[in-house]
Order: C-alpha cells, then structure tokens, then sequence
C-alpha cells in the first residue's frame, strides 16, 4: 500500500516528484484543495497564487508553498506548528531538518508537507467511505 508508508525525513526533496505525481495522474486539483483545506483549519492564508494552480506549473506550487513556509518559520512560529498540527505531521518526521539552514528547511518541511497531503489523497481513493476519518 504504497499510499501509507512512512514519509520521514529522508527523501524530503520528492516534494516536485509528488507534484509531477499528482499533475500526471489528474489530481493536482485534489492536491491543492487539500492543502488549501489544512491551510485553513490552521487559520492561514493559502500561500499559492491561483494562478499558479490554473497554470498547473510543479516548480511554482512548489516555491510558493516554500516561500509560505519559509515565512512561518521565520516570523510566525505559532502559525507555523498549527500548520503541521492541521496537515498531520508527526514531530519524527521532521527531527532531522536541520533548523540552522532556515532556507533548506523550509524546502525539506515543503516536501514533506505535500507527501502527506498525497498520502491523504490516496487514502480517499483507497478506501472512498473514509473522507470523514480523514483530515
């Protein structure tokens, strides 16, 4: 079940992969509501132009959703834990990042952002009556 395996800290920088992933197979649509969705359980303003979303552009969702969160790291804190508290992150995913390098950070807590909400993703179209389970 390729859909739930751990999404730990090594291999962070798929974040593009699962863009191209999502984009191939259709779903980058659903991959953006549900970021969008967790964006605003978390009280936050969405961080990808619209217009990126419509161009369907991987590099530009990714560097939006990277600069977004390089923000939060930097001057919201706060905002930035209830991000991770509304995408499900587990805390062991992101203990290796290296919190001197706020930039590369930033990129690794990027792509690990956009595993899970594709984990999400295909947890739905795994088990399609488990929307409400999910977050």
């Amino acid at each position: 079940m390729s859909g739930t395996r751990e999404i730990g800290a090594e291999g962070t920088g798929e974040g593009l992969q699962v863009l191209s992933k999502a984009q191939a197979s259709g779903l980058l649509p659903s991959l953006m509501l549900q970021l969008q969705k967790d964006y605003g359980r978390a009280g936050l303003e969405f961080p990808i132009p619209q217009e990126h979303i419509r161009a369907a552009e991987p590099t530009e969702i990714f560097s939006s959703l990277k600069e977004g969160v390089y923000l939060l790291l930097m001057e919201h804190f706060d905002q930035y834990l209830n991000l991770m508290y509304a995408v499900d992150l587990p805390e062991r995913y992101f203990q290796g990042i290296d919190p001197r390098d706020a930039v590369e950070a930033a990129h690794q807590l990027s792509g690990l952002i956009l595993k899970r909400e594709w984990q999400k993703i295909q947890w739905r179209r795994s088990y399609p009556g488990s929307d409400s389970a999910q977050k």
